[in-house]
Order: structure tokens, then C-alpha cells, then sequence
């Protein structure tokens, strides 16, 4: 999507189920191989006819005497064992739009690359895993304060793992505006700057920051914005009603914000919702009523190892029609799923409970569930007797004809 391969035949289908699609169709005819998650193995065969097709246009480079055709060069990756310094040819390679680096690099690599970054004005894919190492003199290097500002062209950046920064340079927003992905996963930002909400084209943003509460203006700017994750912040109390404008927001994902406490009312104005997994927010106490009201798309739920969760908030019901997907994980305080709830989910077709003790049953009108048909307890003493099939207390569930797991 970052290189403009994919294009949307229908205006109403995102880029990204136009890509998955793609995705799907190499898996049907065999050029690939599902691994499981978002992970996809290619057949040597297949990745040697790619090469051969791409001929001079993809390098990996795997050792500093590579030979490189700087006139031709499109996109680079590294060889991670054997690396050590950018190829001097590489330099001259002005049109490049993808460099890959590698995980692991010696302590020669900081110096080489912030002398050219900024040289390859074309690039628009930079996966930068890990950017903070030491130089030989011990001092830090962090490519995104020197260089970033100067990709005018770019659409992803992944800084996965930039431990330690607590800045994004200034001018971030404002230069680059094309930017469509943005993973800053490991950092400790303790502000975003004021010019952050102009990147309107941003679709995935993962964040992990020391903020406090995620600035409405800077948050709510991101318009175009698909996904969000929001990972290891420790700090953070409050999302903000910033995110109630984040109106194509299709999944969102708050994982190990032990400080958070609530969710913010504008949860209710994200139209587009379809998946939602919150996990290990220790503090996260549900309203009753409001919470989780008006996503009326919302197609999956996912809780995990939330101690304040006791049961499932009542706004939950405004999913009734599109809810196909529960799980509830490691929620130790849980004692019911609500007979005001979960019978009124008439879409679920999987519905999973993992180590809930002190959940003691099921609703009455669990026969209302006409498309469930795969229902999975584990962990849950008290229920997992009371929905044996056979002898259990619950007819609805013992009416489940294709996969029961007890």
C-alpha cells in the first residue's frame, strides 16, 4: 500500500481489505503459505521467479562488497548476521523507496546511516526496528530526531522498539503528510507535538508514551485513521475525548495501561468499530450502563486480565446485531456475563471464557444464541460443572451441536 500497488475498484472498500484480498487470492493459487497470525512463508520457487522479475530493483545486502547498480535500485533489506556498514554505491542510489534494516547491527551503523538517510528523498518505506544503539564513542544514535523530517514522500515507518526516545522531532506533522503508518511500539514520548493531528493520512497508529492522557487535538486530527494500538503505557490515565473523533477507526487495541481507569464517553462516536481488545489494564473499571453504548459495528471483544471487570457492561446490547466474536480471559473478579447482556447477542458464533473462578453460570435464555456454535470454557470451576453436556444446568447451551470444550 506504502509503494501505491493497491487501488480500490469499489470506493466503498478500504485499501486494506482490497490488500488482504490480494493476500488471499496468492494463498488460493499456492504463491503463498499461511503461517498463522499475520505471518505468510513464500515457496523458494516462488521467491527465486520474484527475484529474477525484479532483477536489479531489490538488493539484500549481505556483506559490505555487495554489488549494487545505484541507477536501479528500488528496495534494499540487510542481511542482519553479517552487516556492518551501508555499501558505499548504496549512496548514489537517489531514487531508492524502501530499506529494510536489519534487528541486529554493529556499532559502526549509526554514524554511516546519519550521514545518507536524508539523502534518499524517495524513500517511502522505512522499517527501522531497534534504532537506538551506541556508536564506538558510547553516544546514542536515534535516526528519527536527525532525519525523518526530510522523507517528504514517506508513508510507513516502523520504529518498533525505540526505547528511550521521548520526543518526535519537530515539524513531524507538518512534513510528512503522506505518512500512513506509524508504529512508535517501545518509545516513552512524553508529549506528541502540536502539528501531530495534520497527518491526515495516517491509518495505523501504535503508540506507547509516559502522556498521561492522549491530547484530544492531537489525537482527534487523525481523521483517516483505521487502527490504533496503544501498548506499555504506564503513565496513562485517560484516553480523551479526542478519540470519540476518530470516525474510521475500524480496531483498537489498549494493552498494559495498568493506570487507566475509564473509558471516555466518545467511545460511543467511533461508527466504524469492528474489533476491540483491551488486556492487562488493572485499574480499568467499566460504567454499567454507558460503557461500550452506540458501537453498533463492533464485530469481536476480546477482555483479558482485567481484576475490576465483575460483569458485561449493558451498552454492549447496541452490538446485538453485529457481535460475532466474545472472549474473556483471565478476568478473576467476573461473577456473570448478565442475563441482560449476553442472551441479547443473537449474532455471536464463538463465545470463549478462559480462568474466570468466580463466574458461577451462564444466562437462562442461552437458547436465544441460535448461531452460536463453538463454546469454550476453561478455567472456570464453578461453570465448567454447570455446563457438563448431558447432566449440566443450562439447556442452551447443551443444545450446542458442533463443538463444545469444557
Amino acid at each position: 500500500m506504502a509503494q501505491g500497488f493497491i487501488e480500490s475498484l469499489d470506493n466503498k472498500e478500504e485499501l486494506e481489505d482490497t490488500g488482504q484480498n490480494y493476500i488471499d487470492e496468492l494463498v488460493r493459487r499456492s504463491f503463498l503459505q499461511y503461517e498463522g497470525g499475520e505471518a505468510y512463508k513464500m515457496h523458494d520457487l516462488v521467491h527465486d521467479l520474484a527475484e529474477y522479475v525484479a532483477g536489479s530493483e531489490c538488493l539484500t545486502v549481505k556483506r559490505t562488497n555487495s554489488k549494487v547498480n545505484p541507477n536501479k535500485v528500488r528496495h534494499v533489506s540487510f542481511d542482519s548476521s553479517s552487516y556492518g556498514e551501508l555499501p558505499r554505491p548504496l549512496i548514489e542510489a537517489k531514487k531508492l523507496r524502501t530499506i529494510l534494516f536489519p534487528s541486529k547491527r554493529q556499532s559502526t551503523f549509526g554514524s554511516s546511516v546519519e550521514t545518507i538517510i536524508s539523502s534518499f528523498r524517495c524513500l517511502r518505506v522505512v522499517n527501522f526496528n531497534n534504532p537506538d544503539i551506541e556508536d564506538n564513542h558510547g553516544q546514542r544514535f536515534n535516526f528519527l530526531s536527525k532525519n525523518v523530517v526530510n522523507l517528504k514522500h514517506l508513508r510507513y515507518l516502523n520504529m518498533k522498539y525505540c526505547y528511550g526516545m521521548q520526543t518526535l522531532p519537530k515539524g513531524f506533522g507538518n512534513s510528512l503528510l503522506y505518512l500512513q503508518y506509524l508504529n512508535l511500539y517501545g518509545s516513552a514520548l512524553c508529549e506528541l507535538p502540536e502539528d501531530f493531528g495534520k497527518l491526515i493520512n495516517l491509518r495505523f497508529l501504535g503508540l506507547s508514551s509516559m502522556l498521561s492522557c492522549l491530547p484530544e487535538k492531537q489525537i482527534g486530527g487523525l481523521t483517516s485513521l483505521q487502527e490504533l494500538q496503544l501498548y506499555d503505557s504506564f503513565e496513562l490515565t485517560a484516553l480523551g475525548e479526542g478519540i470519540g473523533k476518530l470516525t474510521c477507526l475500524r480496531k483498537l487495541e489498549i494493552k498494559l495501561c495498568p493506570m487507566l481507569t475509564s473509558l471516555p464517553l466518545g467511545m460511543r462516536y467511533l461508527p466504524a468499530l469492528e474489533h476491540l481488545k483491551i488486556s492487562y489494564c488493572f485499574a480499568l473499571k467499566f460504567s454499567e450502563d454507558n460503557d461500550l453504548q452506540g458501537l453498533r459495528r463492533l464485530k469481536s471483544l476480546t477482555l483479558v486480565d482485567l481484576p475490576r471487570l465483575v460483569s458485561l457492561p449493558k451498552g454492549l446490547q447496541d452490538a446485538a446485531d453485529t457481535l460475532n466474536q466474545l472472549k474473556l480471559r483471565s478476568c478473576e473478579n467476573l461473577t456473570t456475563v448478565s442475563e441482560f447482556v449476553l442472551p441479547c447477542l443473537t449474532s455471536l458464533q464463538g463465545l470463549e471464557i478462559y480462568n474466570c473462578p468466580n463466574l458461577l453460570s451462564l444466562p437462562k435464555d442461552m437458547q436465544h444464541l441460535t448461531e452460536l456454535h463453538c463454546l469454550s470454557i476453561k478455567g472456570c470451576k464453578h461453570l465448567s460443572r454447570r455446563c457438563e453436556k448431558g447432566i449440566g444446568e443450562h439447556p442452551g447451551v447443551q443444545t450446542l451441536e458442533e463443538r463444545i470444550s469444557l
